[in-house]
């Protein structure tokens, strides 16, 4: 199972992650069609669908710490985010957390771990943020 996976299934996102896999094993994935339609209930949703997925929730996370978040910490973050450099936003974002000691909750803490696994970013930093 792949992070973005499990970010999607966190999000709830997925309905199944025991569904058989497309290709097998030794054998490439077959090629999804340009217009792929709407994933069917209970099948997990096609590749493009879950990117949008997971840059609607991108975009959203600035918002969910602008109470303990200046502006001035923010603005780094909603700069990459506006590029689609998704990476670097996550980061200035966690970085801005830790530097101003900021408290998040538990689910925050799992979102944000979640969210920099889909992207191959480190999560240690994360475990190092206040408790709220």
């Amino acid at each position: 199972m792949g992070a973005m996976e499990d970010f999607l299934r966190l999000l709830g996102l997925t309905a199944h992650d025991d569904l058989p896999r497309p290709g097998g094993a030794g054998r490439p994935a077959p090629r999804a069609p340009a217009m792929a339609p709407a994933a069917a209930p209970g099948r997990p949703a096609a590749p493009a669908a879950r990117r949008r997925r997971l840059e609607q929730t991108l975009r959203r996370l600035p918002d969910r710490y602008r109470d303990r978040l200046g502006l001035a910490d923010l603005r780094p973050v909603m700069r990459a985010a506006a590029g689609e450099r998704w990476d670097t936003a996550v980061d200035h974002l966690v970085a801005a957390l830790c530097r101003c000691d900021a408290p998040i909750t538990a689910a925050e803490r799992q979102e944000l771990r979640a969210v920099l696994r889909a992207l191959d970013r480190p999560t240690d930093r994360v475990d190092a943020l206040p408790r709220r």
